[in-house]
């Protein structure tokens, strides 16, 4: 399997624990490198690339101590 179809598909796995959130029903903010730092054991994203699939999939940005965070809610039916 090619590089990006392999990495496609783990960030797709990821973020399926998820929905994207507003400000008001976030339960979960993370930056895009901590993405990068739960992801590094399966492959090697750069900030950029986590960026890029989180506008891409309508995730919002919001702010945490003055540092930006996506903004997402856990999913309640998710199966590890």
């Amino acid at each position: 399997m090619e590089e990006e179809k392999l990495k496609q598909m783990i960030l797709d796995r990821y973020c399926d624990q998820f929905t994207p959130a507003s400000e008001q029903d976030a339960t979960i903010c993370k930056t895009s490198e901590d993405i990068v730092n739960d992801l590094r054991p399966m492959a090697d994203f750069t900030r950029f690339e986590v960026s890029k699939h989180m506008i891409n999939n309508g995730y919002e940005l919001g702010m945490e101590e003055s540092t930006p965070v996506w903004l997402m809610k856990e999913c309640e039916n998710f199966n590890n």
